[in-house]
């Protein structure tokens, strides 16, 4: 338990300065906006939660637990399925993951990054529709940088889940060693009897 303690705790603290680097590209993206506290706390709150949620997943997967962790990952839910989380987050954590968990073949690992990274070609074409804080580089690669690390904590949900217990078989059946102490025993009464 010790393990899935220390595993939440790193996982809250990747998720606060994950939610904090979110709510700076938030900030690139609009040069006059404003940012309520409340707004912000939510924010980030639901991002340390989600990082916690994965980060569970992946110490029971690495542990040998039972894939039911996996429902963990709910605790990412309020921060994908908000209406900007829908349309950017969401297919990052899903389809992001799925294509850096490497189970699909090739090809269709590199049809999810592309669609994972749709996003990025959106903000390029709409960026000079609304007022920037920032040039248009450095908000791509604060997004791609947010969309890249959230496929690889969302590969948790598609990585393999080892067997929580494994089987071992002896093959060693028991009349095996009644026939060699047979056969020895004949053997040597069948040497003896030949003797002079």
């Amino acid at each position: 338990m010790i393990i899935m303690l220390r595993a939440a705790a790193a996982g809250l603290l990747v998720g606060v300065v994950w939610g904090v680097f979110l709510r700076v590209w938030m900030r690139l993206l609009v040069a006059y906006g404003e940012f309520s506290w409340s707004g912000t706390l939510m924010i980030i709150g639901c991002s340390a939660a989600a990082g916690t949620g994965l980060a569970l997943v992946r110490a029971a997967r690495r542990t040998g637990r039972g894939p039911g962790w996996r429902w963990a990952a709910l605790l990412a839910a309020p921060l994908v399925l908000f209406p900007q989380g829908v349309v950017v987050l969401l297919p990052a954590l899903l389809l992001g993951g799925l294509a850096v968990s490497g189970r699909p073949p090739v090809r269709w690992r590199v049809l999810l990054a592309a669609a994972t990274a749709a996003p990025l070609v959106v903000l390029g074409l709409t960026f000079e529709t609304e007022p920037a804080a920032m040039p248009l580089p450095i908000v791509v690669v604060v997004l791609a940088t947010l969309l890249a690390a959230l496929a690889v904590a969302g590969a948790e949900l598609f990585r393999r889940w080892p067997d929580p217990t494994p089987h071992v078989s002896v093959d060693r059946p028991s009349w095996s060693l009644a026939q060699v102490d047979g056969s020895h025993r004949t053997r040597l009464t069948t040497n003896s009897g030949n003797g002079p």
